[in-house]
């Protein structure tokens, strides 16, 4: 029946089962397109119009165009603007560019490992370079990396291992916006 569901509103589901572990479900459903809004009780009108100009612009580093699309959604869901680029160079470029311009990044998230490019903290010591102030994230799935346990000492403000949930990644956002 779920499956049945999930799959009449575009999505699909994934079952991952472990013996005497359990199982877990991801269900994926598409994001709406429908710009209606939803009925809102009174008083909560003030509160939805202040998070709305609250939006947050991110600079992402990210090579893998499937994780660079999911996390720019999930970012979508958490009212900011994700602006995604596949080097360590091009972040460099893109991050002087807004950070002159009125439009500069409330913050970064960056990819621990870019195939043939530095790693996320030699990316973040440019970044500082630049603005010392700069706020950032590292991500990854590696978690044996020495600078994902240790993230504070390599000057990063937040981690979040792969796979992540939204909360998460709402959660760690707030240590840098």
């Amino acid at each position: 029946i779920a499956h049945s569901i999930i799959k009449k509103h575009g999505g699909y589901i994934l079952a991952e089962s472990t013996p005497v572990i359990g199982t877990t479900f991801n269900i994926y459903l598409p994001a709406s397109e429908d710009k209606k809004e939803p009925a809102r009780k009174k008083g909560k009108q003030k509160a939805a119009a202040k998070k709305s100009s609250d939006t947050k612009k991110l600079l992402v580093l990210e090579d893998v165009p499937m994780v660079a699309k999911v996390l720019t959604e999930m970012l979508k869901c958490l009212r900011c603007e994700a602006h995604v680029v596949e080097t360590g160079a091009e972040a460099l470029a893109v991050y002087s560019a807004a950070l002159n311009s009125s439009s500069p990044f409330d913050g970064v998230i960056l990819e621990m490992t870019i195939q043939d490019d530095d790693s996320a903290d030699i990316i973040l010591q440019k970044l500082r370079s630049i603005n010392p102030g700069v706020k950032a994230i590292v991500f990854s799935d590696y978690e044996d990396d020495e600078a994902l346990r240790n993230y504070k000492k390599y000057g990063f403000d937040g981690v979040i291992k792969k796979p992540f949930s939204l909360n998460v990644l709402e959660k760690e956002l707030q240590h840098i916006c």
